[in-house]
């Protein structure tokens, strides 16, 4: 709600008897439960914490270790119950406490983007870092002074030419060159990143989701890592986001927070399968609470029914699971199990059944028999969970030792690149105070939201030749907020603007959006609207109606990309033929 409406939470800007749930926050089953009231006291407790911890936060040194400074660990703990706003203030003084301020302080780089158009159509990956676009910004610009990253609010440190093509950089062209990298890095003419496990399975959620390639462990990669990390200082420090979808497993480490296996599944659905599969063949126990659990047995102990909405539904007892034990004791008739029920479910504490696991020790060991400690990566390569793991049969003694392997693996699988990452990142920012934040805050910090704001977007708008009003200005809203999806809405922003997120907050905004008119003789539909990348504009002629406003505005947005100007066919030629180290 606070988002929405783009204010604070401290009560202040947002006072708890003025919360009113709304229709899209009931959906968060976590509180869906709760009344209006109990929101509200909710609310009022974290006003009041984030009220004491705001004069905390200075005094205390975010540097030290975990485990060395209780207080410390335990303000780091709080970092998802932290409003933004506390942070904050303490954040943007250290980003000004640490800033340089000289403009184009690295200077002009040329980038040839017909060398990295080829390299993509041969589907060739550029593993030397010489011909994408990120790859010759990086030969460019990784060993200058890191003081060149660490740049104030809006300001562009270096100035962008790309080679052959037309156009002057007043911003436009240095963010389609950021907009470039972040394509070239989410696909395959790099070697960084691959995508999860889900996106190539087609399975579970995320699958658009991009981790670090495993294999990518040369010095070279991980130069490149650490590269891109001072990159996301940068886009920390100027707001010039970075178009990356790159999940959970990613950001936490950044933050110094703890991968969990919740993390993992986020990408790769089939991790924990065999883990899941090996725990349902061993005996399994619930517990109850005093009462009926509606079940029926028969004369082997093996339930027959299982009553709907009881106890035993709810805790996910199926048909054919058979009993062993009702609290640690052992029951062997149908007699002794009624008994045992019959007591425990007229008690006043829990109780509990354990249920045979499906197999033997014996039929384990031949069900696993040609299972070794391996385990196939992210990447698809086989790697080994313990030394010689290769020659290590699993079996029923040693299964949960595979189990602890498997999930420590990956827990662990990027943790070298994302090692990089973070050696770069904290070069360029006050990497110590990065440790209260929610890893979302990090990602949206760099990346900004992956669901475009558009409410946030037209109060950030003025209009030249036209007003709000006017009935085409009223049909490109409705098309903004009803026609497009946000893969529509991303282009549409870098049609106009060379990015394809928007700033996260008004006040990031480093000029407001301009819809100015454009003139046409005859009739409008027949013309087609304009982008202005480095003026973050659009020039839209006067439609006649809804579908025609929408038919031109999506091939626009599709078709209308390329950065041209009026560049001479000399110019372009020889851009085209400075392929010197086309061949690998």
């Amino acid at each position: 709600i606070c988002d929405k409406k783009n204010i604070d939470a401290t009560m202040k800007m947002f006072p708890p008897n003025d919360f009113d749930p709304t229709a899209h926050l009931i959906h968060y089953k976590e509180i869906e439960t709760c009344t209006t009231t109990q929101l509200q006291a909710r609310l009022l407790t974290l006003q009041m914490l984030n009220k004491s911890i705001v004069k905390l936060l200075p005094m205390l040194d975010f540097s030290v270790k975990p485990g060395m400074s209780q207080l410390t660990d335990t303000v780091r703990s709080l970092r998802t119950l932290i409003f933004w706003s506390t942070k904050n203030k303490l954040w943007t003084q250290a980003l000004q406490d640490t800033q340089s301020s000289s403009q184009h302080m690295m200077g002009t780089i040329t980038i040839n983007r017909f060398k990295s158009n080829r390299l993509r159509d041969k589907g060739k990956c550029d593993t030397r870092g010489t011909k994408t676009c990120f790859g010759q910004l990086f030969r460019a610009i990784n060993n200058k002074d890191v003081q060149g990253f660490r740049a104030s609010k809006g300001m562009r440190v270096w100035k962008t030419v790309f080679a052959g093509e037309g156009g002057i950089d007043a911003g436009g062209l240095y963010r389609e060159l950021i907009f470039c990298m972040c394509q070239e890095l989410q696909s395959a003419t790099l070697p960084l990143f691959i995508l999860c496990p889900n996106g190539r399975e087609q399975i579970g959620q995320n699958r658009h989701k991009w981790v670090p390639n495993p294999s990518a462990k040369l010095p070279l990669h991980l130069a490149m890592y650490e590269f891109l990390g001072k990159l996301m200082g940068l886009a920390i420090r100027t707001t010039s986001l970075l178009n990356l979808d790159l999940p959970s497993i990613v950001w936490k480490p950044l933050i110094g927070a703890e991968i969990e296996e919740s993390d993992v599944v986020a990408i790769d659905r089939l991790s924990f399968k065999l883990i899941e599969n090996m725990l349902t063949m061993e005996p399994k126990t619930i517990y109850f609470d005093p009462g009926s659990l509606g079940l029926a047995f028969d004369e082997k102990l093996r339930v027959t029914g299982v009553r709907p909405g009881s106890q035993a539904e709810k805790k996910g007892v199926k048909n054919r699971m058979q009993v062993i034990s009702v609290s640690g004791k052992n029951v062997d008739t149908k007699e002794e199990l009624k008994t045992e029920l019959q007591s425990k479910a007229q008690g006043i504490v829990q109780y509990s059944l354990t249920f045979a696991g499906r197999v033997t020790p014996r039929d384990f060991d031949m069900a696993f028999s040609q299972t070794k400690f391996v385990i196939v990566g992210s990447d698809q390569k086989e790697r080994e969970l313990i030394p010689g793991g290769k020659n290590v049969t699993l079996n029923w003694s040693n299964r949960r030792d595979f189990c602890k392997k498997i999930v420590e693996y990956r827990k662990a699988e990027f943790k070298e690149q994302c090692e990089a990452i973070r050696r770069g990142l904290a070069c360029v920012v006050p990497y110590p105070l990065l440790s209260i934040f929610a890893w979302e805050e990090l990602e949206i910090q760099i990346c900004g939201r992956s669901q475009m704001n558009v409410d946030l977007l037209q109060k950030m708008t003025r209009y030249q030749g036209c007003s709000a009003h006017d009935r085409h200005i009223q049909f490109f809203w409705q098309i903004m907020r009803e026609r497009f999806d946000e893969m529509e809405r991303a282009k549409f922003l870098k049609f106009v603007w060379g990015r394809a997120r928007l700033p996260v907050r008004a006040a990031d905004f480093q000029t407001h959006f301009t819809i100015n008119e454009l003139p046409t003789s005859g009739s409008p539909d027949s013309y087609m609207p304009i982008g202005h990348t480095c003026f973050f504009s659009v020039d839209i002629p006067r439609y006649t109606n809804l579908a025609v406003m929408h038919k031109r505005l999506l091939y626009a947005i599709t078709h209308c990309e390329a950065i041209d100007a009026d560049y001479g066919p000399e110019n372009i030629q020889a851009a085209q033929e400075d392929d010197s180290e086309d061949e690998d």
